[in-house]
């Protein structure tokens, strides 16, 4: 299995003994992982049985059942007190769900593990939630394949740190100006949200809230895109 956006992810872990893959489908993370020799051990777990079992396989097939270990369960239930995770890895899933599962297994986070998240859509959501968590979004990536682009968000606890942070780099990332794909993801954000707004137009029932919210996006985004190509974000 062969995926720019999982070795972009893969990339991105740091060198540790524990990486915990939540979500990990068919195990393609933890496995090339542990031929690359970046991590010791991995935990792989999934909500389903049946991705769950073909990531069994795969695991076995790879003679890996002494290094990565499947757990069956939702989100960051599946942590135990004495995992000693390093690093956490949740991705392929919306924005929404990975705020959500952090939210919820908050109790379950050290502050040296590290978080690598990467949403397939609603990335302001993972950014708002490590903002208000007092999590340093470190490092952002975007990763292109096919016609479809991911943004992989890495974060860190910085203890006695909390952020003020300006609710459009909820939506525009702060660590993604440099990125060769930056340009892109600005206008494709933009042309998404100037077509929620044209839909706006033709709706019989009109949400004041959302067309204050997506013309507020709208006119900070073109900004945003203005300021890329005269350079002066570089």
């Amino acid at each position: 299995m062969s995926s720019s956006r999982l070795d972009a992810i893969i990339n991105l872990v740091p060198k540790c003994n524990i990486v915990a893959d939540i979500g990990t489908d068919h195990a393609y993370v933890p496995i090339s992982l542990i031929k690359r020799g970046i991590v010791k051990r991995c935990i792989a777990s999934d909500l389903r049985k049946g991705p769950l079992n073909i990531a069994c396989n795969n695991i076995v097939s790879n003679n890996m059942e002494k290094v990565i270990e499947t757990r069956l369960g939702p989100g960051l239930d599946i942590l135990e007190k004495d995992d000693e995770v390093d690093c956490i890895v949740i991705s392929g899933m919306g924005g929404t769900l990975i705020k959500n599962i952090l939210d919820e297994g908050k109790e379950k986070l050290s502050p040296k593990t590290l978080i690598i998240a990467q949403p397939n859509k609603y990335q302001n959501d993972v950014r708002e939630w490590f903002y208000n968590n007092n999590y340093n979004i470190y490092k952002e990536k975007l990763v292109l394949e096919g016609k479809r682009m991911y943004n992989i968000i890495c974060a860190v606890v910085e203890n006695g740190t909390t952020y003020d942070v300006d609710p459009f780099k909820y939506y525009v990332g702060d660590k993604l100006k440099r990125d060769p794909l930056y340009g892109l993801y600005i206008k494709n954000m933009l042309k998404k949200y100037k077509r929620a707004l044209s839909a706006m137009d033709n709706m019989r029932e009109k949400n004041s809230y959302l067309r204050e919210k997506y013309e507020w996006l709208v006119e900070g985004l073109q900004s945003e895109l203005n300021n890329f190509f005269k350079g002066d974000e570089f």
